[in-house]
């Protein structure tokens, strides 16, 4: 295969391969091989885990949808056994990205519920709902007749629980039900505080079972509110969060895992990479998984990336030269943005025309993290 044909293909290769920029739907959109677990992420998909801390663009909602999803938790507990992702932990989303009210009450729903009821009672009716609560709880659609049921029976609501929660015990299997896009609880902070400090508070009741979990995913400005975080044990539970990081090696492991199972020319990217870098890919479940030392020795990432973009961005001396601005953010700090910027910026590079040589865009190139946020990322969007 020649130079020309073989940089075509991988190009062809980036623009197939890269996750999207934002997911915001409630199953996950593309095949389990494609999943990368970066090792800060494996504490944030335990069932412990109650509170998974991330920034815009970290993977909050891309977790809440890929938890949830039978393929994608079987391909994530084989392939990464650190995630603690048993086979007998069930995943249910409740409130997330959807507009409708089947899962958990939506943000209109909410706002007339939380008219008439204390927010902790709308929550616990949602895990009375997820957690699959026999009768006297009430078999209907209607979140008013369930969250008025809660509020007018708590030691019925506390019998229920137990018996759930024992009968999950003989099961073995632990019931993790996930919450995210409290961003979108209601219209304004102020209207969204109430409610987020309502279930942060069954959160931290729920730690009282065994077998049933509340999992949120949260932005940080969440909590650090004191409105939302002030209540009795809330530091136990704060204590425990996890956060969504990303180093520098992480993203390039996510690059790499996606384009070595890009369909049409994955195999391009295998090709070259395994003897020259004398890494080994096995194939699992119909996909292709990432050799452990191209997920943390970045001398070895460094050589993959001269393997496809060369040594320098030019032919001079230095090897750089000024380039549009998504490229040299691209190229030096993907150790600060998040998968989602990066996956955007190797987009973007991997559209536009560049020589027909192993140099196939700026933003191919290794280099380190340089300190804080540059003038350019703000440029580029």
């Amino acid at each position: 295969m020649s130079i020309t044909t073989q940089a075509a293909g991988l190009r062809s290769a980036l623009r197939e391969s890269l996750p999207s920029v934002d997911q915001a739907g409630a199953d996950p959109d593309r095949d389990p091989f494609f999943t990368y677990l970066p090792p800060s992420h494996a504490r944030a998909l335990d069932p412990d885990a109650c509170i998974v801390e991330g920034i815009r663009g970290a993977g909050k909602s891309f977790w809440w949808a890929h938890l949830s999803s039978t393929p994608h938790q079987h391909f994530i507990s084989g392939a990464f056994p650190e995630a603690r992702l048993k086979i007998g932990v069930k995943a249910l989303q409740a409130f997330g990205a959807q507009q409708k009210s089947d899962d958990a009450p939506s943000k209109d729903v909410l706002a007339k519920l939380i008219q008439k009821y204390p927010a902790r009672a709308i929550w616990r009716a949602v895990c009375a709902h997820k957690a699959g609560f026999d009768t006297p709880f009430p078999k209907t659609n209607r979140w008013d007749a369930r969250v008025e049921w809660v509020q007018d029976n708590p030691e019925d609501f506390d019998e229920l629980l137990q018996k759930v929660d024992q009968e999950q015990e003989r099961k073995g299997q632990t019931v993790v039900i996930l919450f995210d896009a409290l961003d979108r609880l209601a219209e304004d902070w102020a209207s969204i505080r109430p409610l987020a400090k309502g279930l942060f508070q069954v959160t931290q009741d729920l730690r009282a079972t065994k077998r049933i979990r509340f999992k949120l995913f949260v932005r940080p400005d969440m909590l650090q509110d004191p409105a939302i975080t002030a209540f009795p044990d809330a530091s136990k539970l704060l204590a425990r969060r996890a956060k969504l990081d990303w180093r520098r090696a992480d993203l390039y492991a996510l690059f790499f895992q996606c384009l070595a199972n890009a369909i049409n020319n994955g195999v391009i990217f295998r090709d070259i990479t395994g003897p020259n870098l004398r890494v080994n890919w096995q194939r699992k479940d119909g996909g292709w998984l990432l050799p452990s030392v191209l997920r943390a020795d970045e001398r070895l990432q460094e050589q993959a990336f001269i393997l496809l973009a060369g040594k320098a961005m030019a032919s001079g001396p230095s090897g750089y030269k000024r380039g549009k601005p998504e490229y040299v953010a691209c190229e030096s700090f993907a150790g600060w943005l998040g998968p989602s910027k990066s996956s955007e910026l190797f987009c973007g590079c991997s559209a536009g025309r560049r020589s027909d040589s192993f140099r196939l865009s700026a933003c191919l190139r290794f280099s380190g993290h340089s300190g804080g946020r540059p003038s350019c990322i703000k440029n580029s969007g």
